[in-house]
């Protein structure tokens, strides 16, 4: 007969013998508790939010005035400023598009979302000589979103992919 110091795992020393042994029930945790930095990944999609109405409001400049992207003579490497403008446009609407996927928690819409603002970085690199500070402001918010997407945004992933 087992003592208390070394119990059967079938039935309590208690129990009668004609009673069957309890069953233990293991609920798995519902939900993993999200961390602090999930804050950062908020700060990314505002970020990019802001980031995507940037290149919008200026690709929607750009369509409209030709004049926007003349700087000093020699300044601005780009050619037609029409097509500038809606390629900028696009790259706003997409990263817009991405900023709304990261909010609702989905996987591809982080990957989406560092590709773009991987890309508005680089097209800002063509504004880089006529407008200097705005272009090095939007490359300095695009490290950003892509810092907080990359080091914590699978703590806010869709619940069916943790």
């Amino acid at each position: 007969m087992p003592t208390t110091s070394q119990r059967s795992p079938q039935r309590p020393l208690h129990a009668p013998s004609h009673e069957p042994a309890p069953q233990v029930i293991v609920t798995p945790d519902p939900e993993p508790a999200m961390s602090g930095w999930v804050g950062w990944i908020w700060f990314g999609v505002a970020l990019m939010a802001m980031v995507g109405i940037f290149d919008v409001i200026a690709g929607l400049i750009a369509i409209f005035d030709d004049n926007f992207l003349v700087g000093a003579a020699g300044k601005i490497y780009v050619v037609d400023a029409t097509a500038w403008g809606w390629t900028t446009l696009a790259i706003g609407a997409l990263v817009l598009f991405a900023a709304v996927a990261v909010m609702r928690g989905a996987v591809w819409g982080r990957a989406v979302a560092v590709v773009m603002a991987t890309l508005n970085a680089a097209f800002q690199l063509s504004l880089m000589r006529a407008y200097p500070v705005w272009g090095l402001l939007v490359i300095m918010l695009d490290v950003f979103v892509i810092y907080s997407l990359i080091v914590h945004g699978g703590e806010l992933r869709e619940p069916e992919y943790r």
